[in-house]
């Protein structure tokens, strides 16, 4: 697992509604949006810490930031602790 984080200089604009299933399992779009709003704090977070907070699996993380990346949202990645 690595740190994963998004650059607090960015502007960020959502220009859509995002709409949220009632259950453990969350569309992708809700959760693109979900991750977005967690990274904006400017902390270092986990894709652990994000998949349990949003109850996906580490690897749905890491191609959920895969996904924000190619869209040219200026996010990183890094293996390191946790």
């Amino acid at each position: 697992p690595g740190l994963i984080r998004q650059s607090t200089d960015s502007i960020l604009s959502v220009g859509y509604v995002i709409s949220r299933t009632a259950g453990p399992s969350m569309k992708r779009d809700a959760r693109l949006y979900d991750i977005v709003q967690r990274l904006r704090d400017g902390r270092l977070h986990t894709a652990a810490e994000i998949a349990g907070q949003l109850g996906v699996s580490t690897r749905t993380i890491w191609r959920d930031m895969e996904m924000l990346a190619a869209t040219g949202l200026p996010v990183t990645g890094e293996r390191g602790l946790g």
